[in-house]
């Protein structure tokens, strides 16, 4: 995807103003209430008509006003999806997907293929208010595919649902763009569900766009660390379910790099989720204060997860140390206090060991990534909690 958008939009005292140019399929929108997220997400639908400027999508112009030009939003093929879903009460499920349908004139879209992706064949007779709030929002996710959209629009998908339906949602939403390779947009105020689903980042603010990027590169732009840091920021990544034991309570994980690497890819043990099988793809977060920094492996401690990595950024700030490090193409973050590195100094390009729990690994199903390095296939190896000991070989 290519998004274009050089606009500005006034709104009693609130004006809007944007000039940038978006190349990725999958985009996180995130700021605070009322920083001009969900403006932007009606400018690119056609929801709202800018004062000035130009918004071009994949070279197709759907506004331009020196040219006098605006397409209606029902013609710029855009699927939007709002937080309440905001299905037709009167239709049974079945028909207000229909009606997606409907509205495309070369839907290549199979309805029985969407319906199983979103697991809702057992809701097609039922009325929307007859639907749980996660359903709703598989339905209108179903509605806006049916229309064959050349953009997916997603604006705070999860604001109106509990933290179960949240869960159960982002394997859905994340499936969404590996099975139809439709690029998605999503606006959010929680960063770690758009880490979760988005490869990059537009941060908004007052009505401006402060930054954008890869969230572990903002980290690093003083404007926007502790606005991250503080909206839960943490280190994200891809991986593949290796194995897993009830009996222990773990899965082993293999993250995959996001680039060609020297040495075999990492693997960590996080906790065994019942609905999760091996040979899944997943989207995985660490938290930076579940990580620690050790000068040597340590033994007999109840963090599971040990790996050699190397120091490649850090940050200083008024009351701590913002770290960066790498361990086999596995990029994590953690904060260290200034007493801390005093006592023992972090610089840029020393070997480090890097600890953390297998509980502190929260990871739900995801989309197979769109990058896996040939590498991957090969033998990976893990250090145990006897941090020299080597696990047994697996493959990926």
């Amino acid at each position: 995807m290519r998004l274009e958008i050089k606009s500005e939009l006034q709104q009693g005292d609130f004006k809007f103003t944007i000039d940038t140019t978006i190349a990725n399929d999958t985009v996180g929108i995130f700021g605070a209430s009322g920083a001009g997220k969900s403006t932007l997400l009606h400018l690119i639908s056609g929801l709202k008509q800018p004062d000035s400027g130009h918004i071009i999508l994949n070279d197709r112009t759907f506004a331009d006003t020196e040219k006098k030009i605006f397409v209606e939003p029902n013609k710029r093929g855009i699927g939007l999806v709002f937080q309440d879903g905001r299905l037709f009460p009167h239709m049974n499920v079945k028909k207000n997907l229909l009606f997606g349908s409907r509205r495309s004139k070369n839907c290549q879209l199979d309805f029985d293929h969407v319906v199983k992706t979103l697991e809702i064949k057992h809701l097609l007779n039922r009325r929307p208010s007859n639907l749980s709030g996660g359903e709703r929002q598989r339905v209108a996710i179903g509605r806006a595919l049916l229309s064959a959209p050349e953009l997916l629009l997603l604006d705070e998908p999860f604001s109106a649902i509990d933290v179960s339906m949240r869960l159960e949602l982002l394997p859905f939403i994340s499936r969404i763009h590996s099975e139809y390779a439709i690029p998605l947009l999503m606006i959010s105020h929680d960063l770690p569900e758009l880490l979760h689903l988005t490869d990059h980042l537009l941060i908004i603010e007052d009505g401006k766009l402060l930054n954008q990027g890869q969230c572990s590169n903002l980290l690093f732009d003083a404007g926007c660390t502790r606005r991250l840091m503080n909206s839960g920021a943490t280190s994200s990544f891809n991986g593949k379910i290796l194995a897993r034991n009830k009996t222990n309570g773990t899965a082993r994980i293999a993250v995959i790099p996001t680039q060609p690497i020297d040495s075999a890819p990492a693997e960590i043990l996080g906790p065994y989720i019942e609905t999760i099988t091996a040979g899944e793809f997943v989207r995985g977060q660490i938290a930076p204060k579940d990580i620690i920094l050790s000068a040597a492996p340590v033994e007999y401690i109840s963090a599971q997860n040990q790996l050699r990595a190397v120091i490649t950024r850090t940050l200083d700030l008024d009351d701590r140390t913002l770290v960066e490090v790498k361990a086999s193409g596995f990029t994590l973050l953690t904060e260290v206090t200034k007493k801390s590195n005093s006592d023992f100094t972090y610089n840029i390009g020393d070997k480090i060991w890097v600890l953390f729990k297998a509980w502190s690994v929260n990871y739900t199903p995801s989309r197979k990534p769109d990058y896996i390095p040939e590498i991957l296939p090969q033998k990976a190896r893990a250090y145990s909690i006897q941090a020299n000991k080597k696990l047994d070989e697996i493959t990926v």
